[in-house]
């Protein structure tokens, strides 16, 4: 009983989301926002070289990531599942008429200092948007949602800067899964840097939990030192033998070793390829291990995967896997903010938007993008490589290796029947 050790939520989001980033610089603001868990849904803390994370406010009334699951469930999508779906509608909407929708999310929530506030006492968050909204347009709705997220993300965050002085973020919890927001928070003149580590929901909550031990455990000592994490490939790894052994079963196969090379000459005649190799990724997005890959130069390739196995809504976009070299080629990141993970978004450059069109935002032409090097990937960088010795593009289109609505594939037999 002695070796169990029980956190609280909101700390496990904001130790994760610290000590994944290292934990070694002076000063950092880590915030985090959440649906809800032990009471409260927002968080502050000041981190500091080798010191237990200090909070500074704790909140219940961050009901952000809240109305955000209801309006998901309004729009006929699930809740706690869609939300990224939300978000990806937004753009679409015409703003001349989705003001209206936006106005009455406006009126409700508001930030107040380091706490929120209602305009208006609301007794049920579900019923009240239902009878608000009747009539009004889906991308709308959408719209209106986000940017009242924004909104309000970017008003807290920007008061906690103020008061605090420090001007170095750290975002975690389920709601910063939100990349337009956090691309509007690291816009902000007072924001120096931002990070969002990746999987920052739920999901991580235990390696915040052990961070949160090995911090308090040793501080007295003062022996306590973490380096930044870079590598998000925590999960399993299947040996040849095991590989080999699932591949042979099945004599329908034609089974061949490929290089780096032979890849990136597949992608270029427009095949789409389902890449399963070494430790699955942490957290939702796919990392390039558990990734399907594209030629991202042609929109036509985004059809070409919806019908083969993603079936993905009309709006929703993919996302660029880009060299480390190439990325001001393809993306605006004037603050060199950290992108390696999918977890925030940028405007795409002139030549982004000639290069690699499949892998934008189709309307709003932003990427959530992931930054490759062969320090963190060595085998996926060589794809991109690759490709860039023929095609002169640096990057390439990456989604998750499942079927809607499934989880990405795990295991090698999980791959060979999606």
């Amino acid at each position: 009983q002695d070796n169990i050790h029980v956190f609280e939520h909101q700390s496990c989001h904001a130790y994760y989301g610290y000590y994944w980033y290292g934990g070694n610089d002076d000063n950092f603001l880590v915030m985090t926002a959440d649906g809800f868990g032990d009471g409260a849904n927002g968080s502050i803390w000041i981190g500091r070289r080798g010191e237990p994370l200090k909070e500074i406010k704790r909140t219940n009334k961050c009901n952000i990531g809240r109305i955000y699951r209801y309006i998901t469930l309004l729009l006929g999508m699930k809740p706690n599942e869609h939300e990224y779906k939300v978000m990806g509608l937004a753009p679409y909407a015409n703003k001349k008429y989705a003001e209206k929708s936006y106005d009455i999310f406006s009126s409700t929530i508001q930030v107040d200092n380091l706490d929120f506030t209602y305009k208006e006492e609301i007794k049920d968050h579900f019923w009240y948007f239902k009878s608000k909204l009747e009539g009004h347009r889906f991308d709308g709705i959408a719209y209106g949602l986000q940017k009242m997220t924004e909104d309000l993300l970017v008003k807290w965050v920007g008061n906690a800067v103020q008061e605090t002085k420090i001007n170095n973020v750290v975002l975690s919890g389920g709601v910063s899964l939100n990349v337009k927001a956090n691309k509007e928070i690291w816009g902000l003149d007072d924001v120096q840097s931002l990070f969002v580590p990746p999987g920052a929901s739920d999901e991580s909550l235990s390696v915040g939990a052990a961070f949160r031990f090995l911090v308090e455990n040793n501080h007295s000592s003062g022996v306590f030192d973490c380096e930044p994490k870079t590598d998000p490939y925590l999960g399993n790894c299947y040996d040849d033998e095991h590989i080999e052994k699932v591949l042979g079963g099945n004599k329908d196969l034609f089974v061949k070793r490929v290089s780096p090379k032979d890849i990136a000459e597949l992608l270029v005649q427009e095949k789409v390829i389902g890449r399963f190799s070494g430790r699955m990724e942490l957290g939702p997005r796919a990392l390039g291990n558990r990734s399907i890959l594209a030629d991202p130069r042609n929109r036509d390739v985004v059809a070409i995967i919806n019908d083969m196995v993603k079936m993905r809504d009309f709006w929703m976009p993919f996302c660029p896997s880009i060299l480390e070299d190439r990325m001001n080629d393809y993306i605006k990141n004037p603050k060199k903010i950290n992108g390696n993970y999918m977890t925030i978004a940028f405007d795409s450059t002139d030549l982004g938007r000639k290069d690699i069109p499949a892998a934008l935002h189709p309307s709003d032409l932003t990427a959530r993008p992931q930054i490759v090097n062969s320090q963190t990937n060595e085998g996926y960088y060589q794809i991109i490589k690759e490709f860039e010795k023929i095609t002169g593009v640096g990057c390439l289109l990456n989604t998750s290796f499942n079927l809607h609505g499934e989880p990405i594939v795990e295991t090698p037999e999980d791959a060979l029947d999606t």
